[in-house]
């Protein structure tokens, strides 16, 4: 962050600039950039796992889905990377690495081929997703329509995954209870 976020903001300038002129900008990763896809609910795009998990049928998940959903709206994602956990669970490893890096990516192409708007302003990293997209492209809709896609995309992704890690969990609780 030290040594991205003044490149990030230097292009966010430039983007403004641009913009103010009547051209268009000329930066794509401006600051506000990873708000797409990468940090979707917080880092790895956890808002779609933090969605799946209301399908939980274990009473564990069911805790920690009730604890970070709102968190997660908000981009705040250690209730669910610490309580789920999704750190060091290499389950988890092949959503988390892999959703956000194939959205970010589509984001990219999106904007280099003005198919969505460049980010031309800086919102708190605390905007929930469909109203970042909004206000930091502009107020371009199609940014906004973009993020809740993404969205739907981060949860059907990460949900057959939660899936098995709920079965187990299940399991496990029953296992216990009958142990009683």
């Amino acid at each position: 962050s030290g040594i991205a976020s003044p490149i990030y903001l230097t292009f966010l300038t430039a983007n403004i600039s641009a913009v103010s002129q009547g051209v268009t900008p000329p930066y794509i990763t401006a600051e506000g950039f990873l708000l797409f896809g990468m940090n979707i609910g917080g880092t790895g795009a956890i808002l779609g796992i933090a969605i799946a998990m209301l399908t939980a049928k274990s009473e564990r998940y069911k805790a920690v889905s009730k604890v970070g959903i709102i968190p997660s709206i908000f981009g705040i994602s250690e209730p669910i990377m610490f309580g789920f956990p999704i750190v060091l669970n290499p389950i988890l490893a092949i959503p988390f690495i892999t959703v956000p890096l194939v959205l970010q990516g589509i984001t990219y192409y999106l904007m280099e081929f003005n198919i969505i708007g460049r980010v031309i302003a800086q919102v708190p990293w605390t905007t929930p997703p469909v109203i970042s997209g909004f206000l930091i492209t502009g107020g371009d809709w199609r940014a906004a329509l973009w993020q809740l896609i993404e969205l739907i995309i981060a949860i059907l992704v990460y949900l057959p995954f939660f899936k098995t890690l709920d079965k187990s969990a299940l399991a496990e609780e029953k296992a216990l209870e009958e142990a009683k």
